[in-house]
C-alpha cells in the first residue's frame, strides 16, 4: 500500500515516520479483539477494571489508614479502623476484586499487629500501676554472696587419696539377653 494515494495525493509511505510500515488504527478500534463480541468482552472489562481499581483501592487506604493509627499509638481510633478496613476486604473478597486468601491474609497481618500494640498498651499501664503503688524498694548490698545450691549442700566432701573400686575402670558391660533366652524365660 506505499504506492496508494491518500487524501492530499501523497504517497502514504512519506506520510508515516521512518521505520513505521502501516497507519494506526482508528481511535474506535484500537484492541485485539477480531470480533464484535470480543470487542464488547473488551469494553466490559475496561469498565470492571475501573470498579475493581476503585474497591483495590479503597482497601489499601483503609488498613493504610489502621495501621497508621496502630503505630501511632491512638488505640480506641485504631479498634474501629482495623474493624472498618476488615469489613472493606471481605467486601472486596465478596465481590471477587481480592482472592480470600489474600484478604484473610490481609486481616490476620492487622490484627497481629493491633494486639501487639494493645499489649505493649497494657503491659506498660499495669507497670505504669506497679510503680506508682508499690513502695520503695530496699537499697541491694553489693558484693553479697550467693547462697550454695542443696545439692552442692548434700554432697559429701570429696575423699582424698584412692579412688572408690568402680571409678577405677570401667564398669563390665553386660549382654543383653538374645531371643531364645526371653522365650525360656518366658516358659
Amino acid at each position: 500500500m506505499p504506492n496508494a494515494l491518500c487524501v492530499f495525493h501523497v504517497p502514504c509511505c512519506l506520510l508515516l515516520a521512518p521505520g513505521v510500515r502501516y497507519l494506526p488504527d482508528p481511535p474506535e478500534r484500537r484492541t485485539l479483539a477480531h470480533s464484535r463480541s470480543a470487542e464488547k468482552r473488551h469494553r466490559q472489562s475496561l469498565k470492571r477494571r475501573a470498579r475493581n481499581r476503585s474497591v483495590r483501592s479503597a482497601a489499601r487506604g483503609q488498613v493504610a489508614k489502621a495501621r497508621a493509627l496502630i503505630e501511632g499509638g491512638a488505640l480506641p481510633d485504631a479498634d474501629a479502623a482495623v474493624r472498618q478496613a476488615a469489613a472493606v476486604l471481605d467486601r472486596a473478597q465478596k465481590k471477587g476484586i481480592i482472592h480470600a486468601n489474600n484478604a484473610a491474609r490481609r486481616k490476620s497481618r492487622l490484627l497481629a499487629r493491633y494486639n501487639a500494640a494493645l499489649a505493649t498498651a497494657v503491659v506498660a499501664q499495669a507497670e505504669a500501676q506497679a510503680v506508682a503503688v508499690a513502695p520503695p524498694e530496699e537499697p541491694v548490698e553489693t558484693g553479697r554472696r550467693r547462697r550454695p545450691s542443696r545439692k552442692a549442700a548434700e554432697k559429701p566432701p570429696p575423699t582424698e587419696g584412692k579412688k572408690p573400686a568402680a571409678a577405677k575402670g570401667r564398669a563390665k558391660a553386660t549382654k543383653a539377653p538374645s531371643k531364645k533366652e526371653n522365650k525360656a524365660k518366658k516358659e
